[in-house]
């Protein structure tokens, strides 16, 4: 068994609807089609409608829009949100409080780090009383 998916967007402009202009068409019609559309993938089947979109003249921001909004609604399932936020390295409002905290963990063991590597520089610049050899002093050689 094949199976076949169409899509038709058909208009006409109605009398006074708007004035016809050089840009603007009286009537259209715009149809694609899948003739054997029984191995698609969600994603394929994805990647067509939008091209179909792209062909009645939406742009990528409306398209990408349209799609994060039947994810991310009021009323939608928190686990596809959270998948989808894992999948594409997008962080939820309500995660913020502990990606900052983890932020600040991070900045506050650099810090540590970069003391501690400071402090080793340091040592290697004192003689053999404990005095402070400076760069010209190991120039002077």
């Amino acid at each position: 068994m094949t199976s076949k998916i169409s899509l038709i967007y058909e208009k006409t402009w109605q009398t006074g609807d708007r004035l016809y202009t050089d840009t603007c068409l009286p009537s259209q019609r715009t149809e694609t089609i899948i003739p054997d559309a029984d191995e698609l993938t969600t994603k394929q089947l994805f990647y067509w409608f939008t091209n179909f979109l792209r062909g009645l003249s939406y742009g990528e921001r409306s398209i990408a829009t349209g799609a994060m909004e039947m994810i991310f609604n009021a009323d939608g399932d928190e686990d596809l949100q959270k998948w989808a936020c894992a999948q594409y390295e997008l962080t939820m409002n309500e995660d913020l409080r502990e990606k900052f905290e983890d932020f600040k963990k991070t900045e506050e063991e650099w810090a540590r780090l970069e003391k501690a590597t400071q402090e080793k520089i340091d040592e290697s610049f004192r003689g053999p009383m404990g005095t402070v050899i400076t760069t010209e002093d190991l120039a002077d050689g």
